[in-house]
């Protein structure tokens, strides 16, 4: 072995693990998100725990559906509340992905009612509608937030990405805090 064949080998022994620091820190912020969403790892599938996201949810929302809770909602939307409760007990029995899915599917026309009512503004893109709801003082940033996360689980769950366990518990979780949050974004606008 020369002395090139061996400054080679070293390049090519060092070189990967030096890639993989520098990737590392460069993208440090976005790893640690990943893995923070991350709560169980199985060999060759990525099990995310739907329970444990809509915890989180819940306890971002605390004090706003705390609030919410205070007051008594119209007797009108108590009705419409068990009704949808019902429904999503329903199809969360033999679905809970369904459930979930279609809990969504309420929450985005709720939002689409709402801007109907107030503007003209007419586009396919909910983050559009929260954008304006927000500029309107009718989103705050942690509703925002809790909107957007909810969105992503739907996503996570529509799209199936990873293996989610999604239990009919965790459907009816989502459908509660979907119905606060449209509650609060009724009662604000």
């Amino acid at each position: 072995m020369n002395t090139l064949e061996f400054i080679s080998s070293l390049i090519h022994s060092v070189i990967w693990p030096t890639v993989v620091f520098v990737l590392v820190l460069l993208f440090k912020e976005h790893l640690v998100q990943f893995i923070y969403s991350i709560r169980r790892v199985s060999f060759r599938e990525v099990h995310v725990d739907v329970a444990e996201r809509l915890t989180e949810m819940e306890s971002s929302a605390g004090g706003q559906t705390r609030s919410l809770n205070a007051h008594e909602p119209a007797e009108g939307h108590v009705e419409s509340m068990i009704r949808l409760t019902n429904q999503v007990d329903d199809i969360a029995s033999f679905s809970p992905r369904a459930a979930i899915l279609y809990t969504w599917s309420i929450v985005e026309s709720s939002i689409y009612d709402i801007i109907k009512e107030q503007s003209s503004l007419n586009t396919g893109d909910i983050t559009l509608y929260w954008k304006w709801l927000k500029k309107k003082k009718v989103l705050d940033r942690h509703t925002m937030k809790l909107l957007h996360n909810m969105h992503q689980l739907h996503e996570d769950v529509a799209t199936k990405q990873g293996t989610h366990e999604v239990t009919p518990s965790d459907a009816r979780r989502f459908c509660t805090l979907a119905q606060r949050i449209v509650r609060a974004i009724r009662e604000r606008s």
